[in-house]
């Protein structure tokens, strides 16, 4: 029977991570006692590697692998992700000739490890990580390893300057709109967005918050909610946030949207000429709802396309620079504005 890593960490009593430390020769992630067990126990039971790890630098696989996160796997289903931000990345691969190979992270206890079977044994040659989290451990296991990989969102973090990523600007976009919506005197304005981890509803937050610095006007606090990508909690939301009579509502997305719209209709006020709602678009579901929804396009297709890109030419060697790319974005039109 084959032996396996598996084996060797239930027999040494270590993680997995641990074992593949050890045959991977990383001495600074071990103690001495560890490295010398597991190397006796791998050399007593036979284990025999099941290929180079890495042999040659310059082989590729040309395959790139798109890492989805809790939060990614959720934007999946709301629309963010697919078909949009796929299919970007896929005609990337297709244009280049490379695979893509579309997986979830596990559980944290093995996170390392699951990167390692991916990276270090030579499946693909880099990662896309879509819908970052302000603290995403995704992102110090893959620049530790020094592996290419592009990043969805602006990472926000004290390695971000070495980080390579695409997004468009979300919290210059929120904070212009706001001001607008302030200098027409349609106040007060309440933000419903999504999770606070999310690199994204740190940006859009903070625009907010700037254009009300910007205009000399204080934001009431009871007036910042979020929530998961649930239509039904968006409603419940609402409905609380409709209590203190804001004019327009800012929404992290269209499902956020869709529950925004079902709690003023059901509290009896019209969109738009009530009350405004305004959503950072991820899809085409904001063509969709009635009145259209207005908002800032958040560019789907276009950051797949791109992420793709960059990581491939980063792969091949085209690209020495970090890559910090801003995509340009504006206002879609909607009807759901005043």
């Amino acid at each position: 029977m084959k032996v396996t890593i598996e084996d060797i960490a239930q027999r040494a009593g270590v993680s997995k991570s641990t074992v593949s430390n050890v045959l991977n020769n990383r001495k600074n992630k071990v103690g001495q006692k560890t490295w010398e067990r597991v190397l006796g126990i791998a050399e007593d039971i036979g284990y025999v590697p099941r290929r180079n790890i890495r042999p040659n630098a310059d082989r590729k696989t040309k395959r790139i692998a798109l890492v989805l996160s809790e939060a990614s796997s959720e934007a999946v289903q709301s629309g963010f992700l697919f078909p949009g931000f796929f299919s970007g990345v896929a005609d990337t691969c297709n244009n280049w000739k490379y695979q893509l190979l579309i997986t979830t992270a596990p559980d944290h206890q093995i996170q390392d490890y699951f990167f390692e079977e991916l990276a270090d044994h030579s499946q693909v040659d880099g990662f896309i990580l879509p819908e970052i989290r302000r603290r995403d451990y995704r992102i110090k296991i893959l620049k530790d390893r020094k592996i290419p990989t592009i990043c969805v969102g602006k990472p926000e973090s004290n390695q971000k300057r070495q980080i390579d990523w695409v997004d468009i600007d979300l919290e210059n976009l929120v904070r212009e709109t706001i001001e607008r919506l302030i200098d027409r005197q349609l106040t007060p304005i309440a933000y419903l967005g999504l999770s606070r981890q999310l690199v994204k509803t740190s940006q859009e937050e903070r625009g907010y918050i700037l254009a009300h610095e910007k205009k000399g006007l204080m934001y009431q606090r009871e007036l910042l909610v979020h929530c998961d990508r649930d239509a039904y909690r968006a409603k419940k939301l609402t409905l609380e946030l409709l209590k203190h009579r804001p004019r327009i509502i800012y929404t992290g997305n269209e499902v956020l949207a869709m529950g925004c719209y079902e709690a003023c209709l059901e509290s009896g006020l019209s969109i738009p000429a009530d009350i405004g709602v305004v959503s950072t678009i991820e899809s085409k579901v904001a063509q969709c709802l009635k009145p259209s929804l207005a908002g800032i396009d958040r560019k789907s297709y276009e950051l797949g396309l791109h992420a793709g890109d960059y990581l491939i030419k980063l792969i091949e060697g085209f690209l020495e620079e970090t890559v910090h790319v801003y995509l340009a974005s504006g206002i879609s039109n909607g009807e759901s504005l005043p």
